[in-house]
């Protein structure tokens, strides 16, 4: 439309793989800006900036040009969606390809190449930002009922875009270090990604790894299961027993002894917890509550002290949270209800909303009872440094704070009971649940209870985001990259034949082969023909037994679905002896494609004359 600002094309072209130097999968497409001298983008800067929580990058803000209105659109629509929990990790790029119109008002056509995970998800950014942009560049448009527009439809995108985020919180962390340290990663199932190619591949599923041993998984998943064999290993855990509805638990908590902890056998991340119940009208809520998620149901002894989560990977300790339920902490002005309120607007409270659309900290039955064990009103005013509780768990999906305890300042003897207990469960990695009166102290003098076992142990990223690396460099050798060469055969020119190629020195040094014919491991045929190279490529790298690959694809094969990796060594393109000009064009358009992809680009007339 002639009045806008900005308008992308109507036709996208989402690549299978990577093109153009991205490391992600490709979406390419284009735009067109209008812009009019002298373009002003502060208000545009003002309102992204306070929408995303996130200041627009100091080198976009002193520019105002077509190609800046471009880049603010990029980082904007990466943004957004890394935000969601889309792993989007680069801006991508674009470059002019036509300019015209005359003064004051100029045309800029734009090619743009964008990493996507979802390419949805990314359309749906890049239509409300045009929507958006163009409401707050516009000439004398800007209003507060535009801001108010603006608001709700970014919304309305944030909860569209919700469907195509990662679930969990681990695996967005492990793809965005995986991501700065050059480790090629991918999609296998929705909740399980691959790191790694070849013989360095690995996978993980949040915090489980290929390697974390089914019978394990299966023990940690039953509280009663695990403590049991904890304890027969001579490791301290509460005492409990398995109820069938209120009367038992009631039964049960007083052979206990009040307070006590109510909570499904089966259930992670304190779905149906509810601790420190010291009557019996709270066990019959908390029972009814617990048997909505299963009906397995625990009653156990309640241990006071401190709750911590030893993670635990490879043999150590490799992070220690100290873990408190939610609450408010009164600052000596401010009542219960109005620092709540406050805890709202905090950066991480306005960041879990926009990922989930839900509050975690509400004054809903659970708070109201704690408030008023605790002999207080919701308009009472704590005083300053009070803390006041407000949930009896400590997850942090329920507003539980986590702050970080250095390794040095817990003592051996617990830092070593956590690797006995992972170690007794055949478990790693592993989240230890800890309840200690001093860290610092040895649980063999001030006694400990390990209440609870993780096969998939939230890691927390603001607190230690070092752990992420750390683990996937323990995991994966280098970079997780193998060697690989490239072969693009362009039109005109006949696939050389498994046969041919093995014949040459410099494909023969390869363990692996794939082409459209098939896929080859160390000389034998592992598929049938698969009639496309960029499939039979991917299939190739995934395969544990390969350290080195030689991939075959067409010159369409690379137009229509990009590269299988986001790297190789070496790429040689392989073209008639006589091209035709449309031949020589394609030849143009594969290396602009690829050549930033690879060390070492080549252009050859015969197969004979690759070299190793």
């Amino acid at each position: 439309m002639e009045h806008e600002c900005v308008t992308f094309a109507s036709r996208w072209q989402a690549l299978r793989g990577m093109a153009y130097g991205l490391r992600q999968t490709t979406i390419l497409g284009s735009l067109r800006v209008v812009i009019s001298a002298p373009p002003n983008f502060s208000v545009l800067d003002q309102v992204m900036s306070k929408l995303l929580d996130e200041a627009t990058p100091d080198h976009l803000l002193a520019l105002h040009s077509a190609t800046s209105l471009v880049q603010r659109i990029l980082h904007i629509q990466a943004t957004i969606q890394r935000q969601q929990k889309i792993p989007v990790f680069s801006t991508g790029h674009a470059h002019v390809v036509a300019k015209g119109g005359s003064p004051p008002k100029r045309i800029h056509h734009y090619s743009i190449a964008l990493p996507y995970f979802h390419p949805q998800a990314t359309l749906s950014t890049l239509r409300w930002i045009r929507l958006s942009l163009n409401q707050l560049v516009a000439p004398n448009s800007f209003s507060d009922q535009t801001l108010l527009e603006i608001h709700s439809s970014y919304e309305g995108l944030l909860s569209d875009l919700r469907k195509f985020s990662v679930r969990g919180t681990n695996i967005q962390h492990f793809l965005s270090a995986a991501f700065d340290l050059g480790i090629p990663s991918s999609r296998l199932t929705p909740d399980i990604f691959t790191f790694g190619e070849g013989s360095h591949c690995r996978w993980l599923k949040s915090t489980m790894t290929d390697q974390t041993a089914a019978i394990a998984v299966q023990l940690s998943g039953s509280k009663m299961a695990s403590a049991h064999v904890l304890r027969q290993h001579g490791l301290p855990t509460p005492r409990h027993q398995k109820v069938a509805n209120t009367e038992q638990a009631l039964l049960v908590a007083e052979k206990l002894g009040y307070p006590v902890v109510v909570k499904p056998d089966d259930q992670e991340q304190g779905r149906g917890v509810a601790a420190g119940l010291r009557k019996p009208e709270s066990i019959r809520k908390a029972v009814e509550a617990a048997l909505s998620f299963s009906k397995n149901i625990l009653v156990e002894s309640f241990h006071e002290g401190q709750d911590y989560r030893l993670t635990t990977f490879q043999g150590k300790v490799v992070k220690i949270l100290h873990r408190r339920a939610g609450g408010v902490v009164g600052n000596g002005k401010g009542s219960i209800l109005e620092l709540l309120e406050q805890e709202k607007q905090t950066p991480d409270s306005r960041r879990i909303f926009r990922q989930t659309g839900k509050v975690r900290l509400t004054l809903d039955d659970e708070a109201l009872e704690l408030i008023c064990e605790q002999n207080l009103t919701p308009q009472a005013v704590p005083i300053s440094g009070h803390f006041v509780p407000l949930r009896r768990k400590c997850n942090i999906s329920a507003g539980g704070v986590f702050s970080l305890i250095q390794l040095q300042d817990c003592h051996p003897d617990n830092y070593q009971l956590a690797i006995r207990a992972a170690d007794a469960l055949r478990l790693d990695p592993c989240g230890v649940d800890l309840i200690i009166p001093d860290i610092s102290r040895s649980w063999l003098e001030t006694g400990a209870v390990i209440i609870e076992m993780n096969a998939m142990p939230q890691l927390g990223f603001s607190q230690g985001p070092e752990t992420y690396p750390q683990m996937l460099r323990e995991m994966i050798k280098a970079n997780g990259s193998i060697p690989k060469h490239l072969l693009i055969c362009l039109p005109n020119v006949e696939l050389p034949s498994p046969s041919t190629l093995t014949e040459l020195p410099a494909v023969a040094s390869f363990e692996g082969l794939s082409m459209p014919q098939g896929v080859w491991i160390k000389g034998k045929r592992t598929t049938l023909a698969l009639g496309n190279g960029f499939k039979a490529s991917q299939i190739l790298l995934r395969d544990k037994s390969i350290h080195s690959a030689f991939c075959v694809m067409s010159s369409n094969e690379i137009i229509e679905q990009g590269l299988p990796a986001e790297h190789f060594d070496r790429i040689t393109c392989l073209h008639a002896t006589d091209p035709s000009k449309e031949n020589v064009q394609l030849l143009d358009e594969i290396r602009s494609r690829v050549s930033a992809n690879t060390n070492q680009l080549d252009v050859l007339q015969d197969i004979t004359r690759l070299e190793s």
